[in-house]
């Protein structure tokens, strides 16, 4: 009977397994923001000085800024629709349709060979594109990775993608563990 109250006692008194936790932060958040004035046009020619961003209060840094130009316009439709009638045919709009294309380099599951010529093909492609394209690049490698959120700046996707080095596709995953070893 002493030995059980003692086993009961001590039960009683071990703390209990912990439930996991699951911490995580975050580092870089996207803010996007539309600046009209009055009469509802929007504002031009914002910097990064017309800005604070705040959090519960206190004052936090922006690290990335990006005021895009408006669209340019094109010429207004020869036709008018009828009433009730919509279409998004680019004959019909009073802007051209803004190109919008992520772009994703699977270096995981790309040999080594074809990274050099999907490299070249991806300078190319950013070479080709028009003033408001809007192009993300992000890369699959062991973990996904963001280059650049969507911009209409062919220059500085080119800059980053020129910088994209070899990554060792899954097909080699035991001499990426031999390279680490060293």
């Amino acid at each position: 009977m002493k030995f059980t109250a003692i086993f009961l006692v001590m039960a009683l008194a071990a703390p209990g397994q912990e439930a996991p936790v699951f911490r995580s932060d975050t580092r870089l958040v996207e803010v996007q923001v539309v600046v009209t004035g009055r009469g509802g046009a929007p504002v031009a020619d914002l910097t990064l000085a017309d800005f604070t961003l705040t959090e519960n209060g206190k004052p936090q840094k922006i690290a990335f800024f990006a005021a895009p130009e408006a669209r340019k316009a094109v010429a207004a439709p020869k036709e008018t629709l009828p009433a009730g009638i919509f279409t998004n045919r680019p004959e019909y709009t009073e802007s051209r349709p803004r190109g919008v294309t992520a772009i994703v380099l699977d270096l995981l599951n790309t040999s080594i060979e074809d990274q050099a010529f999907m490299r070249y093909e991806l300078a190319r492609f950013l070479k080709g594109l028009k003033d408001d394209d809007m192009v993300g690049l992000y890369v699959m490698g062991n973990q996904l990775r963001v280059i650049h959120e969507f911009t209409d700046d062919p220059k500085s996707l080119l800059k980053l993608a020129a910088q994209l080095r070899n990554e060792w596709p899954a097909s080699n995953v035991s001499r990426e563990a031999e390279i680490d070893r060293k």
